[in-house]
């Protein structure tokens, strides 16, 4: 080594060439290595051109280059981070093209930027001078706008993107529909500062701030939530048909926040839904009020309902509800008058929702009155009042069971059961010009079929007994209807909704013979009888599944999946739904797309997602842009489904079925903010 070193020394010149051809080495080393990342990142800043040519020309190369190069596709993943939309876009297109697309470490950053691009791009400029074509423009940006903020609020990811949206939505001066949404998002990252103005906005979209801050405790919006308030109370006397609803809403959200975060405003508020002529608005109070017990709230509504029978009127029902969820056991006498007028057929100026109020508080407090529940049966049952219906054929039933403080005039509980088992099977004609027409109430008769099943519980259908020995080859056999007869009965009809009911109820119930039940329904292979009705199958399954217990579990699922090759569409489909329950996550994709169908009934496969723990199920029914409220709200308390979300989310707050439809509405506004806001703590599923 030293000889070299010495040579070198006193050869300079070859010295001097040895040094080139090594630095000419290492540059061209350094070219290989060097020219194609300088390449790859001039054709990604060309990405970012103004030329649309130059664009397409950098994205066809960087394209070849990324199927082939790992480290292409990673400088790539780098240059995400860009201060410039269209080169962002451009290149996850890039990467979207050679699946590589989202980034596994950074997957929400990223979709939260493309949402926030897609967000700014559905907008509308001035520059549309036709009316009507701005009019559809403006709806078109609405909806996509609306869509974006709602995956933004259900995600609950808090980044900068997130906020950019957030911000381009409360800017949003030609869509309060979207400034409304972005409250939610605004509580949802517990921005109190962009939340602040909006509870001073127009109407729709401040009675959407009010309910955020009142249910994110926001105290520090409390000032503020009271200017709301006295807004709100200044204006609806004055306002017109058109806005009167708006103005009703934000004093309605106002008060409701204002009572979640302070006491004192209490006896101003039973005041006003006391005395108040806005029925509506009374309601929408009173349910505000009744939500926790407060002072003086309990005494202000016996008051107002003492005041309105001394004046012989019938109490409405608001005030039994109220009374109801406060647990006020004194309204005995208010619930009863209302429930003698209809069993005398003196209805003249009640209103269903006051008979179903005055049921609801019977049955929960327990007031005697079979005379009434018995006469309200017989009298109305018919068509077209399921709701009121189901709930009088369940009163009946819980009232045979009570004998203590009845009238002596009472029906006896054999009567009552003799009553249920007739409208189980109830039927008439009815003439069109199309001919004759059969009438039937399946939803109330599946009531009534688990009423009457309820006072006396049988895990058979029909009970055999008698000479099986007979002459020569007959047997000769008795038999005798069970309870379970009425109930096979009323599933076996063309609608699902009875064995939806049946199931449900019969799950709930907690009777050992429910699980019998289903069994007859959905018989072993191995036991003698078979089922033909697809519907009381299902309704097996259905049973099966939600009342099985842990150790006859994998035998049950068994059972349910040898069938589903032999079943068709609708018994298929509850197959599906039942081996979800049973914890089949195979079937979650499956059942999830029987909810987008016309055809499958949406309470069975909405009941087995929400047993199952779904949380999507909720985003879906409360957070669709698709799906309006009205339909969400008759499927709570028309289909039964309050009842299944009182079961797998009993925090969750539900629309009232008495309550007049303006006022469901809004606690459905309620219930949609309360899941936004806490649906990450709140604990779905779990059977009945």
């Amino acid at each position: 080594m030293g000889i070299i070193l010495t040579y070198f020394r006193m050869h300079r010149w070859q010295r001097r060439v040895v040094t080139a051809l090594l630095g000419l080495i290492i540059a061209c080393l350094l070219s290989v290595w060097l020219v194609p990342i300088y390449l790859d990142y001039r054709w990604i800043d060309q990405l970012g051109s103004d030329d649309p040519a130059v664009r397409e020309t950098a994205k066809a190369h960087l394209w070849d280059m990324a199927q082939d190069t790992p480290a292409t596709r990673g400088r790539l993943r780098k240059a995400l981070d860009t201060p410039s939309d269209r080169r962002f876009t451009a290149v996850q297109e890039i990467l979207d093209a050679v699946g590589d697309w989202p980034p596994a470490n950074q997957a929400g950053l990223w979709e939260d930027r493309l949402a926030a691009i897609a967000f700014d791009s559905a907008r509308v400029g001035r520059e549309i001078p036709n009316p009507l074509a701005r009019a559809e423009a403006l709806n078109a940006a609405r909806r996509a706008r609306r869509v974006i903020l709602h995956e933004a609020i259900l995600a609950g990811r808090d980044n900068r993107y997130v906020r950019r949206i957030l911000a381009a939505a409360v800017a949003d001066e030609d869509q309060p529909d979207v400034r409304r949404a972005a409250t939610t998002l605004a509580g949802r990252l517990d921005d109190t500062e962009t939340l602040k103005p909006l509870i001073d906005d127009v109407p729709t979209v401040a009675s959407a701030a009010c309910l955020v801050a009142g249910l994110m405790r926001q105290e520090t919006l409390l000032g503020d939530l009271r200017q709301a308030l006295a807004r709100a109370t200044t204006e609806l006397p004055e306002a017109d048909d058109d806005t009167r609803a708006d103005w009703r809403n934000l004093l309605a959200g106002a008060a409701f926040a204002v009572l979640q975060l302070s006491e004192d405003p209490t006896a101003e508020l039973t005041e006003l839904a006391t005395t108040t002529d806005d029925v509506i608005l009374r309601e929408q109070l009173l349910w505000a009020l009744s939500s926790r017990p407060r002072p003086g709230v309990a005494q202000a509504i016996g008051d107002l309902s003492a005041r309105l029978r001394w004046k012989g009127r019938a109490v409405p029902a608001a005030v039994l509800l109220a009374a109801r969820r406060l647990g006020m056991d004194d309204q005995g006498a208010a619930a009863l008058d209302i429930l003698t007028r209809a069993a005398a057929g003196e209805a003249d100026g009640l209103l269903s929702s006051q008979l179903i109020a005055a049921i609801d508080y019977a049955l929960a407090m327990n007031v005697p009155c079979r005379k009434q529940a018995y006469d309200i049966v017989r009298r109305y049952w018919s068509p077209g009042q399921p709701v009121l219906l189901s709930r009088a054929a369940r009163l009946l039933g819980r009232q045979a069971a009570i004998d203590a403080g009845q009238a002596s005039d009472a029906p006896t509980r054999a009567a009552c059961i003799d009553l249920l088992q007739r409208t189980v099977g109830y039927a008439d004609l009815e003439e069109t010009d199309a001919g004759t027409r059969t009438l039937t109430t399946p939803f109330a008769s599946a009531h009534a079929a688990v009423a009457q099943w309820l006072l006396d519980p049988s895990g058979q259908v029909l009970v055999f007994s008698g000479d099986e020995e007979g002459d020569g080859d007959l047997v000769e056999l008795e038999v005798k209807r069970t309870s379970g007869f009425y109930l096979h009965r009323a599933t076996a009809v063309d609608n699902s909704d009875p064995g939806d009911v049946v199931a449900w109820e019969l799950a709930r119930s907690g009777r050992p013979e429910a699980l019998a039940i289903g069994n007859a329904f959905l018989p072993d292979p191995a036991q003698r009888f078979r089922e033909y009705n697809a519907e009381v199958r299902s309704a097996g399954m259905m049973l099966l599944a939600l009342t099985a217990p842990d150790e006859q579990r994998p035998a049950i699922r068994r059972r349910i999946a040898d069938r589903i090759a032999r079943e068709q569409f609708y018994a298929r489909g509850a197959a599906h739904c039942a081996l979800l329950i049973l914890g089949e996550g195979k079937y979650l994709d499956p059942v999830r797309v029987l909810i987008g169908g016309a055809d499958f009934p949406r309470r069975r496969a909405l009941t087995a997602l929400l047993v199952a723990g779904d949380r999507w199920t909720l985003d879906l029914l409360l957070w669709n842009v698709s799906w309006p409220l009205d339909e969400v709200t008759a499927l709570l308390t028309a289909l039964g489904l309050n009842d299944i979300v009182a079961a797998t989310i009993p925090q969750l707050p539900r629309p009232q079925a008495a309550a007049r439809p303006a006022c469901q509405r809004w606690q459905v506004e309620v219930m949609r903010q309360t899941w936004a806001l806490f649906r990450d703590r709140l604990d779905v599923g779990g059977r009945p």
